[in-house]
Order: structure tokens, then sequence, then C-alpha cells
């Protein structure tokens, strides 16, 4: 690869990953700015991950398996269920009735 394809290629990769403001005031507490000193470490691709020293450092999605699906859908049902109950006695004051 000759210079000029690889600086065409990198201007095209450039021009896939817009700049992005920063909003620092929306930042928690503690967390500070990268130092100039440290900018060759920071990376992003086309896809807005994040990237320190070439390890990524973005956030994933977790994507829960079968068997996982179900232990969540039957805890929240398990939930349901046990507030049900517990507000059943108050049910008749609520409509007047008692």
């Amino acid at each position: 690869m000759n210079d000029d394809h690889k600086k065409n290629k990198r201007e095209e990769e450039l021009a896939k990953t817009p700049l992005r403001k920063a909003k620092p005031e929306e930042w928690p507490p503690g967390v500070r700015a990268i130092a100039i000193a440290e900018m060759d470490a920071l990376g992003i691709d086309a896809a807005g991950n994040l990237y320190w020293h070439g390890k990524s450092v973005a956030i994933r999605k977790i994507e829960l398996r079968n068997i996982e699906l179900v232990l969540a859908g039957l805890a929240t049902l398990a939930t349901v269920i046990q507030a049900a109950v517990a507000l059943a006695p108050a049910l008749p004051r609520w409509l007047g009735t008692n």
C-alpha cells in the first residue's frame, strides 16, 4: 500500500466517524478530560466504540440466552404474584366495600 492510498483510506474512516462535542457538565463527579499527553492512547471506531491503548473500554450490550430469559421471566412473574398477594388484603378498603 502506498502512502496516498493509506491517507485516503484513513480520511474515509474519519469521515464515517464524526467529531462529537464533549459535555463535561453531564459527567459524573471525579471524571476529568483526557490530558493532551494522553490523547495518543485514545481511539474510536466508526460505530462509536471507545478504545484505550487499543483495548475496548465501551460497555457492551448484554444478551441473555434462552434459559436466562426464562428465569428472568419467572422471577418477574413471581414478583408480580407476590405483590398481588401482599396488596390483596387492602383491596376491599380501596374499593370501599369494607
